[in-house]
């Protein structure tokens, strides 16, 4: 049974709303620098292979991408994705062109299950 049918007698009138609209597919993501501040799960690009590292934290992102460029720039194997940069002479680059926000979520909880 659908919602309208079991609110047709009462007061309360449902809006429609999608997010599939021709506009989100011929528009650019451009990231917006205030959600780097924000926990999220993440993904990592190597620029020159295009190789992808996928990871989530509880920080904000600008903590963990410092974390993994300084991992890079002193040669620390802690990091997977700056191993594969030091390993193949890669360059690290910057936040805008290797990071991408995959997921939005509030509830650092559902992070695992996301990632």
């Amino acid at each position: 049974m659908y919602i309208t049918n079991i609110l047709k007698d009462s007061n309360i009138q449902i809006a429609y709303r999608t997010n599939n609209t021709l506009q989100s597919h011929f528009t650019h993501n451009i990231q917006n620098p205030e959600k780097f501040s924000l926990s999220r799960v993440y993904k990592l690009t190597c620029p020159d292979y295009k190789k992808a590292y996928i990871g989530q934290t509880g920080r904000d992102l600008i903590t963990r991408y410092n974390e993994r460029k300084c991992s890079f720039q002193n040669n620390n194997h802690t990091s997977k994705f700056a191993q594969h940069l030091i390993e193949h002479m890669h360059y690290f680059g910057n936040i805008y062109d290797i990071m991408q926000i995959l997921q939005l979520e509030k509830k650092v909880l559902h992070l695992n299950t996301i990632e």
